[in-house]
C-alpha cells in the first residue's frame, strides 16, 4: 500500500526512533473499500456542488465584468476539478463524469428556475428526468461504479 506517509512496511528503523502514532485505518488509503467508496462519493458530491456554484456565479459575473462573481467562478471550478481528480483515484472516469455532469445539469436547471426564472418546456423536463434515471441506474445496478 502506498500513499500514506506514515505507513511503515519492511523498513528497518533504529531502536531509538519510534514509529509515528498513526492508525492506518484512519488514513484514506488504508480504509476498507466500502469506506473508500463512501469517501469518494462525498468528494464527488462536493465537486458537483462546487461546479454548480461556479456555474451560477458564471451567470452572475456578466461575462466576467463583475469581479466578485468572477472570482467565485474560478474558485468554484478549481475546487470542483480538484475534488473530481481525487474521486478518480477510486472510481472509473466514465462513471464519475456521468454522475458529475448529470447532477450538475439537474442542479443548474433547478437553480436557473428558482433564481433567474428560466423555465423549461416539457421536452427539457423529460430529458432531465432521463438523465436522473440514468444516474440512478448506474448507481443502483452497475458494477462499474465500484460500490
Amino acid at each position: 500500500m502506498t500513499g500514506c506517509p506514515f505507513f511503515i512496511r519492511d523498513r528497518a528503523m533504529p531502536l531509538s526512533d519510534k514509529p509515528p502514532a498513526h492508525n492506518c485505518l484512519t488514513c484514506f488509503d488504508h480504509k476498507p473499500k466500502a469506506a473508500q467508496m463512501t469517501t469518494a462519493y462525498i468528494y464527488l458530491i462536493l465537486a458537483i456542488i462546487s461546479e454548480t456554484i461556479g456555474t451560477v456565479a458564471l451567470q452572475a459575473s456578466q461575462q466576467f465584468t463583475r469581479l466578485g462573481p468572477s472570482v467565485i467562478v474560478v474558485i468554484g471550478y478549481a475546487l470542483s476539478f480538484y475534488l473530481l481528480a481525487y474521486t478518480l483515484k477510486y472510481m472509473q472516469i466514465g462513471i464519475v463524469y456521468a454522475i458529475w455532469s448529470g447532477l450538475g445539469i439537474v442542479f443548474i436547471a433547478m437553480i436557473a428556475y428558482l433564481v433567474y426564472g428560466q423555465k423549461l418546456d416539457l421536452p427539457a423536463v423529460l430529458g432531465i428526468s432521463m438523465i436522473l434515471a440514468g444516474i440512478l441506474i448506474i448507481h443502483l445496478f452497475s458494477n462499474s461504479a465500484t460500490h
